[in-house]
């Protein structure tokens, strides 16, 4: 097959420029997605402890902060606190 043999075709239909395209996902802010994911996220961990059924399960926040930067800014405030 020759090259000549095979005709050439303009482009028939023009792009879309500017012409609406509908959507097909709602227009969402960045910060209701990130709500979204940590209610979601909440529920999943609130599951996840129930079906443990442990009372002494340690939520990431009760854990003691073991730095000593902060145990020693700690220990300074309670002095602080005691000298006024």
């Amino acid at each position: 097959m020759k090259k000549s043999d095979k005709s050439l075709c303009k482009q028939q239909s023009t792009p879309s420029y500017g012409r609406e395209i509908p959507r097909l996902f709602k227009k969402m802010s960045m910060n209701d997605a990130d709500e979204r994911v940590r209610l979601m996220a909440e529920k999943v961990y609130a599951s996840a402890l129930k079906k443990e059924d442990n009372k002494d399960a340690l939520s990431l926040f009760t854990v003691p902060e073991d730095c000593p930067i902060g145990l020693h800014e700690d220990r300074e405030r309670a002095l602080q606190k005691e000298l006024a």
